[in-house]
């Protein structure tokens, strides 16, 4: 985990500009490597206890930094509110629909830069119709757009938290549902 950025890793950053994507919550093991399955040239940091210098650092030098909320785990409203402030128009926010800075949110920054996900609940792209048989069927509901998943692994309801919160990391970038559902299959 990044605690402090050295003077030279700043440098790097500050010209290479990478994405990253920042994780607030707790247990991200699976979100993380199926983000890496989707999006290999990303930078993926546990947000968590990052000191607000550094997460501003990296909100001000990334091209399009997204921010993944998975679950209510409390974030200091200071820190919310320098998320808010100085997000780049380019970068985006997923939240689980439970989370209690959703409002702050979808309040302060473009729609186009907020998705909410959720298992079974109304959200931008929620997950249903969970069934664990060799593997594990679900839907993933977007835009109107309902897409079959298989994973060979029995997910339980929170590795759905997991697999949702990367999908809709996926989303941000820009693939389609077909294309995330098919990555997950082969690699999964």
């Amino acid at each position: 985990m990044i605690k402090k950025i050295n003077f030279i890793k700043k440098i790097k950053y500050f010209f290479l500009k990478p994405k990253f994507v920042l994780l607030f919550g707790d247990n991200f093991n699976l979100t993380e490597k199926i983000i890496l399955n989707i999006e290999n040239n990303l930078k993926i940091i546990n947000a968590n206890n990052l000191d607000i210098s550094i997460l501003i650092f990296l909100l001000k030098n990334s091209t399009s930094p997204i921010l993944v909320f998975k679950n209510e785990k409390e974030i200091a409203h200071y820190k919310i509110k320098a998320i808010v402030n100085n997000l780049p128009s380019s970068g985006s926010i997923a939240f689980n629909k439970n989370n209690s800075a959703k409002e702050t949110f979808k309040t302060k920054l473009s729609p186009t830069q907020v998705y909410s996900f959720s298992l079974n609940r109304k959200a931008d792209l929620t997950l249903t119709k969970l069934h664990k048989n060799h593997g594990t069927n679900f839907k993933i509901n977007y835009k109107g757009n309902s897409v079959p998943f298989w994973v060979k692994d029995r997910l339980s309801q929170n590795k759905g938290i997991d697999l949702l919160a990367a999908i809709t990391v996926g989303v941000i970038l820009k693939n389609n549902l077909v294309k995330i559902s098919q990555i997950l299959k082969e690699k999964n």
